[in-house]
């Protein structure tokens, strides 16, 4: 999220909307001894799902490498990330799998079809661009609309970035060039 009060095109449109989707899932859990608030929870599952995590261990390493970016960005106080024993009785006491697929299926058909847009990012060197001082390929780094097969925005990656650091900046282009459409 970005550290401005405006919020981006993105919060607005999908992960604020998101967000409220989940306050609506019931916490199954007992009021006493809850440590970690539900939506949080909520959201740090789905994104590690998103990155692939499967289990409640790989949920728990997911977080925890992450954790220090994910607390500054949703804004928690928690002092510690949640331990894979406590992501396994979350998985199995505190929510019910038809419920959120429920919730989520309700907000996925609420998206306009502007938020609904697939976009790709791709990166690739362009041959002959090699520059003899540093031996380094020009590495373009593209966001594509996927139904018009259309270059939205790009960006060159520069000597000190890969792709994935790139890509935060790229979209962070994208997303100030679509404020001012």
């Amino acid at each position: 999220m970005d550290t401005s009060t405006k919020p981006t095109l993105f919060e607005a449109r999908i992960y604020q909307p998101l967000i409220l989707s989940f306050e609506k899932l019931t916490d199954l859990r007992m009021k006493r001894g809850v440590r970690y608030k539900h939506e949080p929870l909520i959201i740090l599952l789905f994104l590690s799902k998103l990155g692939g995590a499967d289990s409640s261990a790989e949920v728990a390493d997911w977080v925890q490498f992450r954790f220090a970016q994910l607390k500054s960005l949703l804004k928690l106080d928690w002092h510690r990330s949640p331990h894979e024993v406590t992501w396994k009785r979350f998985l199995e006491k505190a929510i019910k799998a038809e419920e959120v697929e429920e919730v989520f299926s309700e907000f996925l058909r609420s998206l306009s079809e502007e938020a609904k847009e697939l976009l790709n990012l791709d990166g690739k060197p362009v041959r002959g661009t090699k520059a003899p001082e540093t031996d380094r390929q020009l590495h373009l780094l593209a966001l594509q609309a996927s139904d018009l097969n259309l270059t939205v925005e790009q960006i060159a990656l520069t000597e000190a970035e890969n792709e994935i650091s790139g890509a935060r900046r790229l979209l962070e282009k994208a997303d100030k060039g679509a404020e001012n459409r």
